[in-house]
């Protein structure tokens, strides 16, 4: 027994709060207006209509629509009878599920001794499930006829209860007789343990009650369908609850098809919350307890606030917004990739989306988040929509276009991912589309020039990074005409075609698709994709892929010779401070130290052993090379100093920050530069190190 309603005197000591499910079209809206009607005979009722077509309540209001939440409008009263209907954004628009979660949150303090939620059709989304939730709801009436589709729909809507409200609350089936074979019915309940609390046929006198816009209870008090009704809303204090159940869709398949045998309820999984582990751009998987960020707009937000003269217009809530410019800001404060005498000027813009205008839709938040851009400068903005904007079916196109035409400027959507929420660097690869969208392909090819492009430019937005590929790039008569994307322009953007060639910096997944968009929005050759080069022999081998890519191969020799030399130089300052040391090298989230293995064998320096330290992700692009006789083994820290203490290494050469623990110099496993200059600064680097005190290094010199 519940202990809600006393049967002597039918009053309530807290709410009563009543579901009512089913497939759509099976008479629940009047089911439920009966319910309400009966209920507030005996005390105080709230029915609240959760379908955004607002129907429900129509039986109670003599036939007349009442406002819906999404207007604004409160509860109707009348008498003990109150009603709300959420409503819902306009077909196709919008989120009805969010405005239903919205409307309960407003409605959680209204007194009533019941309240009655007709809801639409079947668990469709979260939303929708707001009303079977727990402390939602204490009572749930599942409704059915004897059609299949109807009891397919009963079983989803109670694996649905499973999920997230597996309290005892389910009361019972009620079975709406279209005068079809009830067996499927009888069937599913058996085998469920759920009952059937009631059984109607078809009567026209709900059909002459819904013509005079009221319930047959109110018209037809004394008829066997009006009893019927009133006997069930007797039951509700005293009836026992079930808990939900579902059967397998094996078993349910038995019951469309007949087939006899015993059907099986579906097991319960337990499952602990996980993380989506695969990063789609960068093609890693993620282990552990390494948590992915992922974001539907961080890739696109992140590129385009790059440019220096367009805005980014951010179609979601400000809090995004915000998220995206610290990201960005922190990345460029705390990183190489910035540039002398280039000053971002700030370029992100918010719509401003709060709860009800992504519940209901709308377009208003773009067209004037457009004008403030247009008056505060820029004449070119990029529409980038958030998760909360996605899921209102909004035209970005069209909403994009008309802002154009009436602004006088160009607003530009970014598509977001096919697969929503799929990578850290959500709609990167819109906003690449959409920026080659800015090329002129009418402009003349100036010959020798090279488009340099990547997701990110691996700190090649430095000045002394960008000279240093300027030069590289000369040895085979080749100049730079657009660097993307690191601190690029529109105006960048629009001589793209000039290039005579196109390059990306790094053979990976999210750069062969950036190729593939360039050569189907532009019709331009295949792009090569190359590593940033480091060391000597890997810098030999990038000039001679690009030369045979640009037809230069007559002056690759010169260009072998050229950074042969530049790194016999760059090399002997150092030689003579490291021939004869002894190093280890530990690293982590990189397997790949070829060249500084090389480099190092070039001055003489011996190589103790290599470790790798446990990844908190798998790079299914990345090169593992063999090191030969070297040593090479796998572990953490503690490993490393068991290691560094038995085969005591002059210096221990790694990329983690706890090496300074281990009480022998230690120095840094890659260069701030790239190339054949970059393993001579390296060298250099290496060398200084082993100057500084053992343990705390310069704090025991002080």
């Amino acid at each position: 027994m519940m202990g809600y309603i006393s049967n002597s005197l039918y009053s309530s000591v807290v709410m009563l709060k009543i579901s009512v499910y089913g497939k759509g079209g099976i008479g629940k809206s009047t089911l439920s207006a009966n319910i309400s009607y009966v209920l507030s005979k005996r005390g105080s009722v709230l029915h609240v209509g959760c379908d955004p077509k607002a129907d429900s309540t129509r039986l109670l209001a003599g036939g007349q629509a009442v406002a819906t939440f999404l207007s604004g409008a409160k509860p109707v009263t009348d008498g003990s009878l109150s009603c709300i209907e959420c409503g819902g954004p306009g077909a196709g628009k919008g989120c009805a599920g969010k405005g239903l979660a919205m409307m309960f949150e407003s409605i959680k303090d209204v007194d009533a001794d019941y309240r009655v939620c007709d809801v639409l059709g079947d668990v469709v989304c979260g939303g929708f499930s707001v009303p079977m939730r727990e402390g939602n709801v204490d009572l749930v009436i599942l409704m059915t006829s004897e059609e299949y589709m109807s009891v397919y729909a009963m079983n989803n809507i109670l694996r649905g209860m499973r999920n997230i409200n597996d309290d005892p609350v389910v009361f019972g089936i009620v079975l709406n007789s279209r005068g079809g074979d009830e067996a499927a019915v009888r069937r599913f309940s058996e085998a469920v343990g759920i009952p059937i609390v009631l059984e109607m046929s078809r009567s026209n006198l709900f059909l002459k009650a819904e013509q005079e816009g009221r319930t047959l209870c109110e018209l037809y008090p004394d008829s066997c369908e009006a009893g019927m009704i009133s006997r069930l809303c007797d039951s509700f204090a005293n009836a026992p609850r079930y808990r939900p159940a579902c059967l397998t869709e094996e078993s349910m398949e038995a019951i469309a098809r007949g087939r006899p045998g015993v059907l099986s309820i579906e097991p319960a999984t337990e499952r602990a919350p996980t993380f989506e582990s695969f990063d789609a751009d960068r093609n890693v998987t993620y282990k552990g307890d390494f948590i992915m960020p992922a974001c539907t707009s961080h890739g696109a937000a992140d590129l385009a606030m790059m440019l220096t003269d367009a805005a980014v217009i951010l179609h979601g809530p400000r809090n995004c917004a915000f998220l995206m410019e610290f990201a960005f800001s922190r990345r460029i404060a705390l990183s190489k990739a910035d540039r002398r005498g280039v000053r971002m000027r700030c370029n992100i813009y918010s719509t401003g989306l709060d709860a009800m205008s992504a519940f209901a839709g709308g377009t208003d938040p773009i067209h004037e988040t457009s004008r403030r851009v247009r008056d505060d400068g820029f004449r070119t903005a990029f529409l980038i929509p958030t998760c909360s904007s996605e899921i209102m079916a909004l035209d970005l196109g069209k909403e994009a276009a008309k802002a154009s035409e009436e602004l006088l400027m160009n607003v530009i959507p970014v598509k977001g991912d096919p697969v929503f929420l799929s990578s850290k660097y959500g709609s990167a690869m819109g906003f690449f589309d959409a920026f080659l969208s800015l090329a002129d392909t009418s402009l003349d090819v100036v010959p020798g020039t090279v488009n340099v492009f990547s997701r990110a430019m691996y700190g090649m937005g430095a000045d002394e990074s960008r000279e240093n590929l300027d030069r590289l790039l000369s040895l085979l008569g080749l100049k730079v005409n657009v660097r993307m994307m690191n601190y690029t322009s529109v105006e960048e953007a629009s001589r793209f075609c000039t290039g005579e060639f196109d390059l990306g910096l790094r053979d990976s997944d999210f750069n062969r698709r950036m190729s593939a968009t360039i050569v189907r929005r532009l019709g331009r050759r295949e792009p090569l994709l190359m590593d940033i080069p480091d060391g000597l022999a890997e810098t030999e081998e990038w000039l001679s892929k690009a030369a045979r890519y640009t037809g230069r191969e007559d002056m690759l020799q010169s260009a072998l010779e050229a950074v042969r030399k530049e790194y016999s130089y760059g090399i002997l300052e150092s030689k003579p401070r490291l021939e004869g040391k002894r190093v280890a090298i530990f690293s982590t989230f990189n397997r790949d130290v070829e060249w500084q293995v090389e480099t190092l064998k070039d001055v003489g320096v011996e190589i103790a052993f290599i470790m790798f330290g446990t990844d908190s992700f798998d790079d299914h692009e990345a090169k593992v090379p063999s090191y030969g006789d070297i040593p090479v083994m796998d572990g953490e820290m503690c490993d490393l100093e068991k290691a560094v203490a038995k085969d005591r290494p002059d210096v221990v050469i790694t990329n983690s920050p706890k090496a300074s623990r281990l009480g022998i110099p230690y120095s840094r496993l890659g260069s701030p530069k790239f190339g054949v200059e970059g393993a001579a600064e390296w060298l250099r680097l290496l060398a200084d190190s082993m100057r500084l005190p053992a343990g705390r290094g310069w704090r025991d010199g002080l």
